[in-house]
């Protein structure tokens, strides 16, 4: 049983919104047409058609790209967790995960701590301690590693394809581009179907331009409601693969650690 399946069913039943935003945005775009065709529109009102058809499309953008990356968190959050559950030994966890581990256990904090040399406060003291020690067991190899300190989340600001590769690096995967390839089926005729690899980063590309354009400049994208369809069918194709992807690495790190 895929155990990240039901993260990826709850993602597409979220989805509802941003189709009601692009059923809206199909609807006022009929009407605007349909009152075109039959002398109904002054330029003025055309204007405000194309406002309103406008809105919904960046209603739809803004929950799309949303969606997608809190759903992102939420596949890494659960990866870690499974991770944690099974305690594999050191020596089987990947070292980008260890690295990212103990570059969150040195945080600014534990440093500042250690540097003042104030050991007065026992807590602090005790805190100290118990942070070595977790740090001990990621580089000791037959250490069973039961805390795993992954940060999940997206740091705030401005996201692009950068960003959700570094975030996939904290779980072990040094690109998941590469890893997670998609494809569509080209009907053929004459030379039978054929499957036509997706470039899904140029589809996010689009997605995170038109949400930092909006949320970050206040700007109107040029985004149209089929490009975000677009975006949608291929972000779904993406994130199935992803959960198909991580539940093979969780039973493969468990098959070589004998766990």
């Amino acid at each position: 049983m895929n155990s990240f399946e039901n993260i990826y069913l709850e993602f597409h039943k979220s989805l509802k919104e941003v189709n009601l935003f692009l059923e809206y945005s199909e609807d006022m775009e009929k009407k605007k047409e349909k009152d075109i065709s039959e002398g109904n529109l002054t330029e003025l009102g055309i204007n405000k058609h194309n406002e309103v058809i406008s809105l919904y499309n960046r209603s739809a953008t803004l929950f799309l790209a949303s969606k997608f990356e809190t759903f992102i968190e939420d596949l890494i959050e659960k990866y870690a967790i499974e991770l944690q559950k099974i305690k594999l030994p050191s020596s089987v966890i990947p070292d980008l995960v260890k690295k990212h581990c103990i570059e969150r256990l040195l945080n600014e904090d534990f440093i500042s701590s250690i540097v003042s040399k104030k050991y007065d406060d026992i807590k602090k003291v005790e805190s100290q301690i118990e942070t070595l020690s977790k740090i001990k067991d990621l580089i000791d190899p037959e250490k069973k590693v039961n805390v795993l300190p992954i940060d999940n989340k997206f740091s705030y600001g401005k996201h692009g394809i950068n960003d959700i590769i570094n975030l996939f690096k904290r779980i072990g995967i040094e690109n998941i581009f590469n890893e997670c390839p998609i494809f569509k089926t080209q009907e053929n005729l004459l030379s039978g179907d054929t499957e036509e690899r997706i470039n899904i980063q140029n589809s996010l590309n689009v997605l995170i331009k038109a949400r930092n354009e909006i949320i970050h400049r206040n700007e109107i994208p040029d985004i149209s409601r089929f490009q975000i369809d677009e975006c949608k069918s291929n972000i779904l194709l993406f994130y199935k693969k992803i959960t198909i992807v991580l539940q093979i690495r969780i039973d493969s790190l468990v098959i070589h650690s004998g766990v």
